[in-house]
């Protein structure tokens, strides 16, 4: 929250779900505009929408996605990640009562954003894409993952240093 305040986004925390077993710590702001959520990309967390949040007007939503952040891990190996990510919107969206909302998706987040207004067309307004979501172009090596013996053999890699995969 502090990091938050420094760039003027003055709101506050607090963790959904923490009875399901899945909780998602989630920094947000009162407002009484329609609610925008913002989705981080991969290998981020909450914090990364800091220099952001403050411009965005009326209410707020900055969840941590599961794996990240102070969220608790999640083996995204037995999971299907769009079916995935559909339902811990959904729960996000559910327990904080959100409808009309503007998702903004950096990255992954813009998948997890595109898949849930798919899944859930009435519950979104506007779709705001931070750079391409991944799956968008057919390219390697997200046109890998999908492979059914190159995929698995993919997803067992671990991420030992992410600035070397970010370089």
């Amino acid at each position: 929250l502090e990091l938050f305040a420094r760039y003027g986004f003055a709101g506050g925390a607090r963790t959904l779900g923490a009875d399901s077993g899945r909780p998602t710590p989630v920094i947000e702001r009162a407002g009484s505009s329609p609610p925008a959520v913002l989705l981080h990309g991969g290998l981020s967390q909450a914090g990364s929408w800091c220099l952001v949040a403050g411009r965005v007007p009326g209410r707020v939503v900055i969840p941590d996605r599961p794996g990240w952040g102070l969220s608790n891990q999640l083996d995204f190996r037995s999971v299907d990640m769009r079916e995935s990510s559909v339902t811990w919107l959904r729960g996000v969206m559910d327990e904080l009562e959100l409808e009309n909302t503007t998702l903004v998706g950096a990255s992954i987040g813009g998948f997890i954003a595109l898949s849930y207004a798919l899944a859930h067309p009435e519950r979104v307004a506007n779709i705001v894409l931070v750079g391409a979501p991944p799956g968008l172009r057919r390219q390697l090596p997200l046109r890998l993952m999908g492979n059914p013996i190159v995929g698995p053999l993919m997803a067992r890699s671990k991420i030992t240093d992410p600035e070397v995969n970010r370089r």
